[in-house]
């Protein structure tokens, strides 16, 4: 298949994508607004787990079933649209929640319908109040949700299916020149920027950076609740229970080899090095730029350069290790080509856009009294107060973007695409080498080695869970 075939496919999968998945998203998340308690936090945490999975188990996982259906690739086709339905769905529900309010309130609408029975606004008035209201607060979550299933890339290569980035990705790591696959990339990258032109406009159009959907009309049912809970036990199911039941039958005899591994050991470390410098860089700075109020030249040049590396990153990480590639084999900084700076700055990119989301997401839902209280609390004469209001402020203030941090270090560890074009050529991080080995078939020794690979963050994530307590607390003292 040719490329210019693969990407009309995959802007018709993604349009597909947007027209059944916004609905919904915006049904979905109407639900969330009327929970509370321990429903809403369990029905978010499971909204977030296709977020959480590893792309590169998913398609392994179901490798095999791929084969199956050699004969049949409509049906292929429709189960991995169907995976990405299900995957995307989540960031629509989460701009839902978090993007910046539509100008126009949902009661302006109520009251424009109910002028237009009387004949007393014009339909062209009427237009523009919606354009204004639902119209621009669904704009966000499909243009994101389009741009997903348009770049998805892991699923896609392990299933077989057609689409532009598994055949541009295996045309430049086969030997074709730079400039080739730049001029092959501009037309995918135009329709990525067309889709993400009106979501630039209405946020930096929006009266701030982050604040509550305003959209939240309307009362749940049961039927409503039962469709959540539905699609819930659905994407778990689909992302996790499947692929890793597969991967994990097939991995039991292959463990042993492993401790003699010390490839794959320094690869995995490797990995989870580079994936937590580049959290610990991005996160604070993106932190920083929402949150930081003083104004000066050098912040709003900083502003400019995040806000470009946030339009690069949301292109995808092959465009990303194409635009970087090019920029490090200029004249001035060539040098520099052959060591960790461009895999660092790629993951930079990479990483900008789910900074912002997440950060945005943590400032919006942060309460604002607790930690006012807090800090009175750090002020007064008594040292066991003082103590006290520290470790409230670390809890309700720290500890959401600590675990935020984690997140986009668990990211960044994820990415393949990144690593292959642009990690140094002795630096082989570990999904790039099980990626490889994958094209050779299903094994239990490569299945251990997915396991242990995608283990780590977890394991990583369990240790700064038991002992950032002690720690905190040896701060404190």
């Amino acid at each position: 298949m040719s490329l210019l075939a693969a990407c009309v496919w995959a802007l018709v999968r993604g349009l597909a994508v947007v027209l059944v998945g916004v609905p919904i998203a915006f049904h979905l998340q109407r639900r969330l607004v009327h929970m509370i308690g321990w429903p809403l936090h369990l029905a978010w945490a499971g909204i977030l787990l296709p977020l959480l999975a590893p792309h590169l188990v998913t398609g392994y996982g179901y490798a095999h079933f791929s084969l199956s259906l050699i004969h049949h690739p409509i049906w292929n086709e429709l189960f991995y649209d169907v995976l990405l339905l299900i995957g995307s769905v989540p960031v629509g529900i989460v701009l839902l929640q978090f993007a910046p309010a539509a100008p126009v309130s949902a009661e302006a609408v109520h009251c424009a319908r109910l002028a237009r029975s009387t004949r007393q606004i014009t339909w062209r008035t009427q237009f523009g109040i919606w354009s204004r209201g639902p119209v621009r607060s669904l704009i966000p979550p499909a243009a994101l949700m389009f741009l997903l299933a348009f770049q998805e890339f892991e699923i896609a290569s392990m299933m077989l299916v057609p689409t532009w980035t598994v055949w541009l990705f295996d045309a430049q790591v086969g030997g074709l020149p730079l400039m080739s696959s730049l001029r092959y990339a501009m037309t995918p990258a135009l329709l990525e920027i067309i889709a993400l032109t009106p979501v630039l406009i209405v946020f930096f159009n929006s009266r701030g950076l982050v604040a509550r959907s305003g959209w939240r009309s309307g009362m749940a049912s049961d039927y409503g609740t039962t469709w959540l809970w539905s699609y819930l036990a659905l994407s778990a199911t689909l992302f996790w229970i499947v692929p890793w039941a597969m991967v994990l039958g097939s991995s039991w005899d292959g463990y042993r080899p492993l401790f003699q591994n010390q490839t794959l050991w320094s690869d995995v470390l490797r990995g989870l090095a580079m994936a937590t410098m580049a959290g610990g860089i991005v996160y604070p700075l993106i932190c920083w730029l929402i949150t930081g109020t003083p104004r000066s030249w050098p912040r709003a040049a900083m502003v400019g350069g995040v806000q470009l590396a946030i339009v690069l990153g949301l292109l995808g990480p092959l465009v990303v290790s194409l635009v970087l590639l090019s920029l490090f084999q200029m004249p001035m900084v060539y040098r520099v080509y052959d060591s960790p700076l461009p895999w660092l700055c790629g993951l930079g990119c990479f990483l900008a856009p789910r900074a912002w989301l997440v950060v945005s997401m943590i400032v919006v839902a942060r309460r604002r009294e607790p930690n006012f209280l807090a800090r009175l609390l750090t002020r007064s004469s008594l040292a066991a107060q003082r103590a006290e209001g520290q470790r409230l402020l670390w809890r309700n203030q720290w500890v959401p973007h600590l675990w935020g941090m984690a997140l986009l270090c668990n990211w960044a560890y994820l990415d393949g695409t990144i690593a292959a074009m642009l990690a140094p050529a002795a630096w082989v991080s570990s999904p790039v080498r099980l990626y490889n080995l994958m094209h050779y078939g299903q094994s239990s020794v490569l299945s251990a080695m997915v396991v242990v690979t995608f283990m780590m963050p977890v394991v990583f994530i369990a240790v700064l869970f038991c002992f950032h307590r002690p720690f905190v607390r040896y701060m404190l003292r």
